[in-house]
């Protein structure tokens, strides 16, 4: 079992995917939002590259619109993509069409592997017990802020890796070595450290990055089925 990481979503390319699992990385905030969704029962999220086929998507299933530009709701959409938003009493059986700036591009860039899996702070260590129970090749893919490496998704790729003992490539060597570094301040890191974290605290998305920084919330990990990210135990 080898474990690679890539920086920021536009690293992945067809061939580098191709018979592996990738796992998505998109702390702030969209790996943490898909998370918390599928936790509190919302039944399948699809995501999306644009705002068009996300409403595309929604007229044909009935599905709510969530997401951002910008770090905001788009307008006209049900929900933004704050994890705090996606309560039951709103989320829950409903289908959600799903497009933010980082996140869902790098889950779509992973279209050619053999499965796709979503991470985060929230459900690191189901996840690494998935990665464990399979045994198979891994690519984990830092989402990244507009092409640029987010520091938030390195450290959890970091701790990721360190779950799994993974060692030998210098990427990974420094994921852990940051990961290292910042797991006993996670939120800090994120509101001081990380540029994306300082521009949502100023657009007063605070609460968000302190709901992220929770280690093992969720025992469950959103896997892809088809078109749709759900929960593991609904894949079959």
């Amino acid at each position: 079992m080898r474990v690679d990481i890539v920086l920021t979503a536009q690293s992945v390319k067809p061939e580098s995917v191709r018979g592996k699992i990738c796992v998505v990385i998109d702390v702030l905030r969209a790996s943490t939002t898909i998370v918390t969704a599928l936790a509190n029962g919302c039944a399948a999220v699809f995501p999306t590259e644009t705002p068009e086929e996300a409403r595309e998507i929604a007229r044909r299933w009935g599905a709510l619109l969530g997401g951002e530009r910008e770090g905001l709701r788009i307008e006209g959409f049900d929900l933004g993509n704050s994890p705090l938003e996606y309560v039951p009493e709103k989320v829950r059986g409903r289908m959600i069409a799903f497009t933010t700036t980082n996140g869902t591009r790098a889950m779509r860039a992973c279209a050619a592997s053999d499965a796709l899996v979503i991470a985060s702070f929230l459900n690191g260590r189901e996840v690494t017990r998935l990665l464990q129970e399979k045994q198979k090749d891994t690519l984990i893919v830092c989402a990244g802020t507009r092409g640029e490496p987010s520091l938030e998704d390195i450290v959890c790729g970091g701790m990721l890796i360190d779950s799994l003992g993974a060692k030998g490539m210098p990427e990974t060597e420094r994921a852990v070595a940051l990961w290292n570094e910042h797991r006993n301040n996670l939120a800090a890191m994120m509101k001081t450290d990380s540029l994306h974290g300082r521009t949502l605290v100023q657009l007063g998305f605070e609460r968000d990055i302190d709901f992220a920084a929770g280690l093992n919330e969720f025992d469950m990990v959103p896997v892809r089925r088809g078109d749709a990210i759900v929960r593991r135990e609904d894949h079959g």
